[in-house]
């Protein structure tokens, strides 16, 4: 099948103009293919993930997966979808780099400016086709996470609202394997065993590669002295240091939320 790839320098502090034009609701053909910089240095992408979000010219919005291709050259690849491409106008589009994954407790997310793709008609149109919302794999879950942490302040001690998005995400989307929830009370032993620099939690077994942990704590987390914020040490234990420098077995409390995809 005939495909083009559409080959960008973007960098991510500055903005870009219309990058190009698509054809509305080619299948499969058009793809981007991006190299992130940094002030002309490429963006190592070693670890990382890349996502991109569009609003279409009639308000709907797709958010999909794309395909590191180069890490260390920060290229990566992302398919035009039909939804994409389904509304004639201006796209607005955006990237996102993710760090998510095994020993990563809080994603970091680096996005880029937006820039635009203009979609013109076609002369053939399938009436039967609407535009609608398009999220790919995963990706919707991962927006509902980052907008937990970026508001932690005012969401601790309410982890009922992430739940009910988890819950709602597992019923409908069937991406997601498994949920453990749990509440970890405080301990302070003062025993001032070394033994108890740090206390494992159980879990029931899970793929620690395709699970993530998410934890709210009404407590102190964070010392200079210890990453103290608990995390998915291996397949069934969640780990967590002492935040008095793991000298007396002083922990704090915290709420969990294990979840494992498919």
């Amino acid at each position: 099948m005939a495909q083009t790839y559409l080959k960008w320098i973007l960098d991510v502090n500055e903005p870009t103009p219309v990058l190009a034009t698509a054809v509305q609701r080619d299948v499969q053909s058009r793809y981007l293919d991006v190299t992130l910089v940094d002030a002309g240095v490429p963006i190592d992408l070693t670890g990382n993930e890349v996502k991109i979000f569009g609003k279409k010219p009639d308000g709907k919005e797709i958010y999909n997966n794309g395909t590191v291709t180069n890490a260390v050259k920060g290229q990566c690849r992302f398919e035009l979808t039909e939804q994409t491409l389904a509304a004639v106008g201006t796209l607005k589009m955006q990237i996102e780099i993710w760090k998510i994954g095994k020993g990563v407790t809080k994603p970091e997310v680096l996005k880029n400016i937006p820039f635009t793709i203009e979609v013109i008609t076609k002369l053939r149109v399938d009436k039967n086709l609407e535009s609608t919302n398009e999220y790919g794999s995963l990706t919707n879950l991962f927006h509902y996470i980052q907008e937990y942490f970026q508001n932690i302040d005012t969401l601790i001690n309410k982890m009922a609202d992430l739940e009910g998005k988890i819950e709602d995400l597992k019923q409908t989307t069937g991406i997601i394997k498994s949920v453990q929830r749990g509440n970890v009370a405080p301990k302070n032993d003062g025993t001032g065993d070394i033994e108890k620099a740090y206390r494992d939690i159980t879990i029931s077994l899970v793929d620690i590669n395709k699970s993530i942990l998410i934890i709210d704590s009404s407590g102190t987390l964070y010392s200079e002295w210890d990453e103290v914020e608990p995390y998915l040490y291996n397949s069934t234990t969640i780990r967590q240091y002492s935040h008095t420098g793991g000298w007396n077995g002083s922990f704090p409390g915290f709420k969990y939320q294990v979840v494992e995809f498919y």
